[in-house]
């Protein structure tokens, strides 16, 4: 009976070490599983996002070669005149632009007259220089619609121009690939550099002679910031033109720091 006993117990001892054997594991075999799992989940993602970024930048690329190729196409030939959309009237006296905000700075295209010509002939408009089907930026008209949230990307935004909406800048995007979920969107807008004005430019020269009166007659030596007017206030009527500190502002609100504060440096 004793020995008996003793190897029916022995027996049971054996099968109940093997079954914890098994079920330990078992649970390393999940652990591994799951860490695998995460780990190639993890890759998945990492190599997904870089190859978005990857998708991104060749879009940004295009779409730098897209505005420089309209660009030279549209303002390469001499009798081409740009004009900003804020231009365009809204009203009989003029004060009011028709231009919908998100694109009141367009820049378009016109083509010149010939000056043998004996009475004004009607502006002859050829396109916008941004993005878009090419019916609608050849039609001068676009700039009065608002911009659709849905079609447009805006380009310069809250972090450039603050909450005014009157200064962003949209432009219609265009899309790149037809599988569904697997398209791209980029936009292009060209902006008109010639109607703004620096704040960084040099002082006029204290130079008295003949030759440097002619040569300011000619052409205005610096611009006269602390005349410009924004919301009815001057707020560059105390920046010292000779202000060393002027060429290390970057936007014209850090301008503003320095007309009313001159003594930081």
């Amino acid at each position: 009976m004793t020995n008996a006993h003793g190897f029916i117990q022995q027996r049971s001892t054996r099968r109940g070490f093997a079954l914890i054997v098994t079920l330990t594991l078992m649970i390393l075999l999940t652990v591994l599983a799951v860490g695998l799992l995460t780990l190639s989940t993890v890759s998945l993602r990492a190599s997904g996002q870089a190859d978005a970024v990857q998708v991104a930048r060749a879009n940004a690329r295009m779409s730098l070669m897209l505005a420089i190729g309209d660009l030279q196409k549209q303002m390469g030939p001499d009798p081409r005149i740009s004009v900003p959309a804020d231009q365009r009237t809204g009203s009989a006296d003029g004060s009011r632009s028709s231009a919908a905000a998100g694109r009141r700075y367009w820049t378009g295209v016109y083509r010149s007259w010939a000056s043998t010509a004996a009475t004004r002939p009607t502006p002859e408009f050829l396109s916008w220089l941004v993005s878009g089907q090419s019916a609608n930026v050849s039609t001068v008209g676009t700039v009065d619609t608002a911009p659709s949230t849905a079609d447009d990307i805006e380009l310069v935004g809250a972090g450039t121009v603050g909450q005014t909406d009157l200064a962003r800048v949209s432009a219609p995007a265009l899309r790149v690939g037809k599988t569904p979920g697997k398209g791209a969107r980029f936009a292009w807008w060209v902006g008109d550099q010639g109607i703004k004005s620096a704040l960084t430019t040099q002082p006029a020269s204290t130079d008295a002679s003949l030759a440097t009166r002619r040569m300011n007659l000619q052409g205005a030596p610096r611009n006269a910031v602390e005349l410009a007017s924004i919301s009815n206030g001057k707020p560059f009527a105390a920046l010292a033109a000779e202000d060393p500190r002027i060429n290390q502002v970057t936007d014209w609100k850090q301008g503003a720091f320095l007309a009313s504060d001159t003594q930081t440096p």
